[in-house]
């Protein structure tokens, strides 16, 4: 479990910590809530007003070393956007730019390595919603042809076509060994990130719409 939520992934610690076939990983601000934190098996702290390149930096360090070391067969990546600078909850300072590397950075490990990969959608409480939206699309965006391959093996999870008053049916993104490259999307999540991607795919797809690819 890869969590890059700014908010430390105690859930997952707590419920993992006796199981070593789950490796948790979390990511988040050393100073925010949890206050009191949970022990994953990797935790690394930021300070506050971390930006880009500190954050970065450790995790070009830290997740090659850790996947090599671990050897996972199935990555579950939280993908939080709660880590940018105007977030009213992160305390963090990252840019939509470093956000969207970050994600690179995680998908591209786990296309080099060969490891599905299950996308998770996390925070967002900037106080301009256009950002969390960008934020949360750019995280899609980056691999936008191989996603919207996957609806061909489903056409009910089809995003074009969508209308912000509906919701979505896809919430994460599976990556197979058995076919490299390919994804397939199915249902999960709550209500909230139903409506949040379906936002994010609607403005993705509309031809007005300034969040271009």
């Amino acid at each position: 479990i890869i969590d890059l939520d700014v908010h430390q992934g105690n859930g997952t610690a707590s419920i993992f910590k006796n199981n070593s076939n789950v490796f948790t990983l979390s990511f988040h601000g050393q100073k925010n809530y949890p206050f009191r934190k949970e022990n994953s098996d990797l935790d690394f702290g930021f300070d506050d007003f971390t930006n880009d390149d500190f954050y970065l930096k450790k995790l070009k360090e830290i997740i090659p070393r850790t996947i090599d070391r671990f050897e996972p067969d199935f990555i579950f990546y939280l993908a939080g956007v709660d880590v940018l600078e105007n977030d009213k909850l992160g305390r963090l300072s990252m840019t939509i730019k470093g956000c969207l590397e970050r994600d690179k950075f995680i998908l591209n490990s786990c296309k080099k390595n060969n490891i599905p990969v299950q996308i998770s959608m996390g925070g967002g409480y900037s106080i301009n919603i256009e950002e969390i939206i960008e934020a949360h699309t750019n995280t899609f965006r980056f691999d936008r042809p191989a996603l919207f391959a996957s609806c061909e093996l489903a056409p009910e999870n089809k995003f074009r076509g969508l209308n912000p008053s509906q919701s979505c049916n896809s919430s994460h993104v599976d990556s197979r060994r058995s076919a490299p490259g390919s994804r397939t999307s199915s249902c999960s999540g709550g209500k909230q990130a139903r409506h949040r991607l379906s936002w994010a795919s609607y403005m993705l797809n509309s031809k007005k719409s300034s969040l271009r690819p």
